[in-house]
């Protein structure tokens, strides 16, 4: 009766663990779309050309919705981040040391709304980007 015992233990064990390497992805289907937008000082024009420092100054609309936070990149470069939907920076070209055309892109990431239980624990983000092109020069 014990070998039986011993047996079926080491035979089940196996069964006992698990072990899931698949990743499964799903998109996100938000069930309430609320608009969300970006605009800025910068809204409306296609290039800033920059000699001395720029004032950027934005503000996210999300009725009713949640921003998580929101990131400022000069290309790949981050340069700000922040968790409000209204605020303003200045961008000294003499802080990152550029010359010539860059992107300033701007990325909201927000509350997505779709009842799911990543949705709920607040770990499902939707994001939203915004590119202005800027031109920084030196007046040398």
């Amino acid at each position: 009766m014990k070998i039986l015992t011993l047996l079926s233990v080491i035979l089940f064990i196996p069964s006992c663990y698990y072990n899931d390497m698949e990743v499964y992805e799903v998109d996100i289907t938000p069930s309430n779309t609320l608009p969300i937008s970006i605009t800025s000082n910068l809204t409306g024009n296609d290039s800033i050309t920059i000699n001395d420092s720029l004032f950027f100054e934005y503000n996210i609309d999300y009725d009713t919705g949640r921003v998580y936070y929101a990131n400022l990149f000069i290309d790949d470069y981050l340069i700000f981040q922040s968790d409000s939907i209204s605020n303003s920076l200045w961008i000294n070209p003499s802080d990152f040391n550029p010359i010539g055309l860059f992107e300033l892109n701007m990325v909201v990431y927000y509350k997505t709304y779709s009842g799911s239980l990543a949705d709920k624990l607040n770990a499902e983000p939707m994001a939203l980007d915004t590119t202005w092109q800027i031109d920084f020069y030196t007046l040398e």
